[in-house]
Formats: C-alpha cells, sequence, structure tokens
C-alpha cells in the first residue's frame, strides 16, 4: 500500500504542477484571445516572464496583437486621408462596385457617399460597360 499512496501523491504532485505550467497560461491566453476577439482591443498585450513553450506562445501573441494594431491605426489615417482629400478618389474593385469614396468624388459628382456606395462604375460613368470595365482593370 506505501508504493500506491507515494504513485497516488506524486500523480497528484504532477498533475498540479502541470495545471499551474500549462493550463492556466493557456486559460489565460484563451481569455484574453475572447477579449480581444469580442472588444476589438489590439493594444492588449499578455504579461509572460518565461522562456519556455508558453512564454514563445504568449510572445507570437503579442507581436501579432501589434502588428494588428498598427495595420488598422495605417487604415485609419489613410480612410482619413481619403476622405479629406480635395481630389475625387474612388475605390473600385473588378467587378465595377465601388467600394469606397472620398468627398472630394461625392463633390464632383454630387452624389452622397450612401448613394455612390451602392452604385457600380457603370451606374457613374455613363457609356463604360462591363467589357471596358474589364479591360481598364487588367
Amino acid at each position: 500500500m506505501g508504493y500506491l499512496g507515494y504513485a497516488l501523491f506524486v500523480a497528484y504532485f504532477l498533475s498540479t504542477r502541470l495545471q499551474k505550467s500549462i493550463s492556466t497560461p493557456i486559460e489565460t491566453l484563451t481569455n484574453i484571445m475572447a477579449k480581444v476577439s469580442k472588444d476589438k482591443q489590439y493594444n492588449l498585450q499578455v504579461e509572460h516572464n518565461s522562456c519556455n513553450e508558453i512564454g514563445f506562445l504568449y510572445q507570437g501573441f503579442n507581436e501579432m496583437l501589434y502588428e494588428i494594431d498598427k495595420r488598422d491605426r495605417d487604415l485609419l489615417l489613410t480612410q482619413y486621408s481619403m476622405d479629406y482629400s480635395s481630389d475625387g478618389i474612388c475605390w473600385i474593385d473588378e467587378t465595377g462596385t465601388i467600394t469606397n469614396a472620398s468627398l472630394g468624388v461625392c463633390k464632383l459628382l454630387k452624389f452622397s457617399r450612401k448613394v455612390l456606395l451602392r452604385s457600380t462604375i457603370f451606374q457613374v460613368w455613363q457609356g463604360l460597360d462591363q467589357e471596358g470595365w474589364r479591360k481598364f482593370w487588367e
């Protein structure tokens, strides 16, 4: 009975150590991922001070969040620059659908942004057909 008791004690000890060193950090990371996904808070960082696989996972996660946050800030700056440009700027996809429009192009074409974003280039540019747009796109 002594060996069985010792083996149970060792098993319990190992399982609590594994819980502390693996499950808890993974649960922490999972909770932060859920918060980031829900709230779109890409400036969060996961605190870590280990140099093991969990630490590398945390570090990679933090780097990914930094890159996403940087990308979002760059996109906001691009959007702001486009919106307030005095030039007429339109983003149009390969099908001819207008996906973005500057205030300058709205003013130039005398359309609201809401109307332009529900339009295609064919509705705005009379005389342009899908074949002409395809050639222009290529």
